[in-house]
Formats: structure tokens, sequence, C-alpha cells
């Protein structure tokens, strides 16, 4: 699903938890910046309403954006998507 909506390009950075690649959304061409964490990266999960364990940092970038009424409205960073993949999460 990741690869139908985006667009991978360079990679912007490396740090102790991923790396941040540029990239575009394929709908509007909207830049985006895309963040590869390795599972055993991710230490934290947390339980959701539904009972799902997802990663701390997604958790808390929904938290932010809830009550926002769209991209760019309340923050420089907002998630657009993210994917808990196998071997990797990608925001």
């Amino acid at each position: 699903k990741f690869e139908d909506k985006y667009v991978q390009q360079n990679q912007l950075g490396e740090g102790g938890c991923g790396s941040v690649f540029a990239g575009y959304r394929k709908a509007d061409n909207l830049p985006v910046a895309i963040k590869h964490v390795p599972n055993e990266n991710v230490f934290c999960k947390h339980v959701d309403n539904n009972g799902k364990k997802i990663s701390v940092e997604v958790a808390i970038m929904l938290k932010l954006a809830e009550g926002t009424t769209g991209v760019g409205t309340s923050a420089s960073v907002a998630l657009l998507d993210w994917y808990d993949l196998d071997k990797e999460l990608i925001l």
C-alpha cells in the first residue's frame, strides 16, 4: 500500500532510530518525509482503543492530530500515513 501512494526519493538523514527519505504523495505531488524505523528500534508500544499495539511515536502523532482540520493547520510536521510492516515501521 505504501508504494501505491508514495514515491520515495533520496535519503535525507539517518539516526539511532532509523532513516528519513524525501518523497512525494502520488495523488497530489505533496512533498513528504518518509521515515523508516526497523522493528528492533520500536521499543515502546501503546495499546489503542481497539486493543491494537501501535508505536508510541504513532500514538503521539495521532493524538496531536485530533481536532485539526487538515495538513499543516497546527504543526510543522503531521502524520499522513503509517505502515507497521513485518520488519519495519514506515511513517
